[in-house]
């Protein structure tokens, strides 16, 4: 993989560190409430709706 410049590498790692804590915040919310089968909908939505948001800017980055 070839980076173009400093600024596309640094956008790309930011992207890629976020993307892992809300991956891993949405795990450990759906693994602690799903015991109790009460997950709010609108959160669960909200995150999935940042991790596609930072996947596609990983994606133009590359």
């Amino acid at each position: 993989m070839i980076l173009k410049n400093k600024e596309q590498q640094e956008s790309l790692t930011k992207n890629i560190s976020i993307l892992s804590t809300l991956v891993r915040k949405l795990y450990l919310y759906c693994n602690f409430l799903s015991k109790s089968k009460q997950l709010d909908y609108n959160y669960v939505k909200n995150q999935i709706s940042s991790i596609k948001k930072y996947i596609e800017n990983i994606e133009n980055n590359l």
